[in-house]
């Protein structure tokens, strides 16, 4: 759902001539239903990992942040938003497929030399913008295609403003949106409806802000993650070749094990409060 938002920001015409029939008035965010761990680490194209599909028109990224630890992924997009996963990893790297939270050998202090959690993340983002921006992914025909934007996740814990900070400094400012999930429950004023202030870009379910001097707040996407999780889920239960499906690249169902199970750690339940009907999203125990 992060990469989507990159997508319709800037490009904005494509995108709303293939989402035109999304819901519009906030009463249902989507799916009851969710894609498990097993049917996902099934979902593999045929693309090998860094190819990038010929029917591809952009590619866009994402960085969660997480207190020692990194999390990315890079998303081929095409028309219709079907998509496919060319990469994805942590920064540091672990060097294998599979662990917890818990097992976290290589933080991003041990590798940045740098103790306190802020200037970790500070110092850890500048080496991984450089890790992400120095990795070659190719069309069939081998022609290169770059990164088009990257959202990072300044949500966790007191990351708020090492993330602002970062994004101001970097010379690749332009590429890097600042994101903020809000799960938005059924006795909530749905973001369609919050009013549009000066500066402000609206889009389904999520609101640019600008700029805001006097605060120092960084330019950034809030956007409600309900909706977009369960839309990520309706696409990961669309057909291999279907228009809007999203896949990843090539591998063995325990390659990608891991990333299934962040992907399905939350689970759907109804939210029917106020006489609405919205999907909302839970953390599953011992997950």
């Amino acid at each position: 759902f992060l990469l989507r938002m990159a997508f319709r920001e800037y490009y904005p015409d494509t995108f709303d001539a293939e989402y035109q029939n999304d819901p519009k008035d906030g009463n249902d965010t989507g799916i009851h239903l969710a894609a498990t761990a097993e049917a996902i680490t099934l979902r593999v194209s045929g693309y090998e990992q860094k190819q990038i599909p010929d029917w591809a028109n952009h590619l866009v990224a994402s960085v969660d942040v997480q207190g020692n630890i990194f999390y990315w992924l890079v998303l081929a997009v095409g028309n219709g938003f079907t998509a496919n996963v060319v990469d994805y990893g942590t920064w540091p790297d672990q060097g294998k497929n599979y662990f917890t939270i818990q097992e976290v050998d290589r933080t991003i202090q041990r590798e940045t030399g740098v103790g306190s959690p802020e200037a970790g993340w500070l110092a850890g983002l500048r080496r991984l913008e450089s890790f992400l921006l120095s990795q070659a992914y190719r069309r069939d025909d081998g022609t290169p295609m770059n990164i088009e934007k990257i959202i990072v996740d300044a949500n966790f814990g007191k990351s708020t403003n090492t993330v602002y900070s970062f994004v101001r400094q970097t010379e690749h400012k332009t590429l890097w949106l600042p994101w903020h999930g809000k799960g938005i429950a059924a006795t909530q004023a749905p973001i369609n409806s919050w009013p549009i202030k000066p500066g402000d870009i609206a889009g389904e379910y999520w609101r640019i802000k600008p700029n805001q001097a006097k605060t120092q707040e960084q330019r950034h996407i809030i956007a409600d993650t309900n909706y977009w999780k369960s839309f990520v889920h309706s696409r990961l239960m669309q057909p291999d070749g279907e228009r809007g499906a999203l896949m990843l690249f090539k591998g063995s169902p325990m390659r990608h094990r891991m990333l299934a199970d962040h992907w399905t750690a939350e689970k759907p339940e109804q939210d029917t409060r106020r006489g609405k009907d919205l999907t909302v999203w839970f953390e599953q125990p011992a997950r």
